[in-house]
C-alpha cells in the first residue's frame, strides 16, 4: 500500500523467505519488464523461525535481477547486507521497532524526501 501510494506506477511482487520456483520465476519475470527494481528485503529473528540473515533462495532472486537492481532497503540484521550483490543505492534500517513506519521513512530517503543518517554497527564489505 505504502510503496503504491507513494510510486503509483509501480508493481509490488511479494516474496516469502523461502520462495517457491514459481514465485522467483515471477519476480524475475516482472523485473526484466521493469526499468528498475527496488528490493525491499529483511531480516529479524523471530523465535524459533532460524536465522536472521537472507536466505540463498532470496540472493539468488536479487542476482539474477542483475543491473536492474536499482536499490536494496533492507531492515534488520546489517550483518545480512553483507551477503547481498552490490547496488548503488543500500538503505539500512537496523534496530527498527515500528516495521510500517520504518518501511516508509525508507522509502522517503529513496524519493529523497528525507536525508539518511546515523551509523552502522558495522563496517559492510559489500559483494
Amino acid at each position: 500500500e505504502k510503496i503504491l501510494s507513494r510510486y503509483p506506477d509501480s508493481i509490488v511482487v511479494l516474496m516469502d523467505r523461502l520462495p517457491t520456483h514459481s514465485s522467483i520465476y515471477r519476480a524475475c519475470k516482472f523485473a526484466t519488464e521493469a526499468e528498475e527494481v527496488v528490493f525491499i528485503t529483511n531480516a529479524f529473528l523471530k523465535a524459533y523461525g532460524g536465522s536472521e540473515d537472507l536466505t540463498d533462495h532470496v540472493l539468488n532472486c536479487m542476482r539474477a535481477i542483475g543491473n536492474k537492481l536499482a536499490a536494496v532497503i533492507h531492515l534488520g540484521n546489517p550483518y545480512a547486507a553483507e551477503r547481498m550483490p552490490h547496488t548503488s543505492r543500500l538503505i539500512l534500517a537496523t534496530g527498527a521497532r515500528c516495521l510500517d513506519e520504518t518501511v516508509d521513512n525508507a522509502l522517503g530517503i529513496l524519493g529523497g524526501e528525507w536525508k539518511p543518517c546515523g551509523e552502522l554497527p558495522v563496517k559492510l564489505r559489500l559483494k
